[in-house]
C-alpha cells in the first residue's frame, strides 16, 4: 500500500509536473516566441523601409540632380548672353564717344599720326590714307611731313582715323581697328569667344 501510495503519488506528480511544466514551458516559450517574432518583424520591417526610403530617396536625389543641371546650364546660357549684351553696349557706347570726341577735339588726328609714326622704322617715304575731312585739318597743321610723303584722301576711312604704310611697315590706325582692340580684350577678359567664335 505504501509501495501503491507512492506510485501513485509519482504518477500524480508527474501528471501534474508534466501539465505546469508544459504551462510553464508554453508561457516562456510564448513569451520567447513574441519577442523573438516581434524582433524579426521589426528588423525586417526596419529593412524594408530602409530599403523603400533609400529607392525614394534616390528617385528625388536624381530628379533633384537633373533639375540644378538645367538650371546650371540656363544660368551660363544667360550669363554668355547677357555678357554679350553687354559688349554690345559697350561697343555702342564707344562708337559714341570717339565720334562725340573727334567732333570736339579734331586735334586728335595729330596725336593718332603721331603715335602711328612711333611705331614704324624711320623713313623718307610713306603714305598717309585718311577721311577728306581729317586732311583739311591736316593741313591747316602745318605738319613738317617730309616731301616725299603721299598724303591721300579716302572716304572709306571713319573720321579720326588713318592707315600709314612705310616701306618698313604698315599701321592700321583706323577707328574701327582701335574699337575692335578694345572689343577683343573685352571679350577676353569676359571669356567670350573672339569674333571668329575661337577661345572662351
Amino acid at each position: 500500500m505504501l509501495r501503491r501510495a507512492r506510485e501513485h503519488g509519482y504518477r500524480e506528480g508527474f501528471v501534474q509536473g508534466r501539465e505546469q511544466g508544459g504551462e510553464a514551458g508554453y508561457s516562456v516559450g510564448l513569451e520567447q516566441g513574441k519577442e523573438d517574432g516581434h524582433r524579426q518583424g521589426y528588423e525586417q520591417g526596419l529593412a524594408s523601409g530602409r530599403h523603400e526610403s533609400l529607392a525614394k530617396v534616390n528617385l528625388v536625389h536624381s530628379a533633384l540632380t537633373a533639375c540644378w543641371q538645367e538650371l546650371s546650364e540656363w544660368r551660363d546660357a544667360c550669363g554668355r548672353e547677357l555678357d554679350e549684351q553687354l559688349v554690345s553696349v559697350v561697343r555702342l557706347i564707344c562708337q559714341q564717344v570717339i565720334q562725340l570726341e573727334l567732333n570736339i577735339r579734331p586735334d586728335g588726328v595729330r596725336a593718332l599720326l603721331d603715335h602711328a609714326l612711333g611705331l614704324l622704322p624711320q623713313t623718307d617715304s610713306a603714305s598717309i590714307r585718311l577721311n577728306p575731312e581729317d586732311r583739311v585739318y591736316l593741313e591747316t597743321l602745318n605738319l613738317a611731313l617730309p616731301d616725299q610723303w603721299q598724303v591721300t584722301d579716302d572716304d572709306a576711312i571713319t573720321a579720326g582715323g588713318c592707315i600709314l604704310s612705310t616701306p618698313g611697315g604698315r599701321v592700321d590706325a583706323q577707328v574701327e581697328a582701335r574699337l575692335a582692340v578694345c572689343i577683343a580684350e573685352l571679350r577676353k577678359s569676359l571669356g567670350l569667344p573672339d569674333a571668329n567664335g575661337n577661345g572662351e
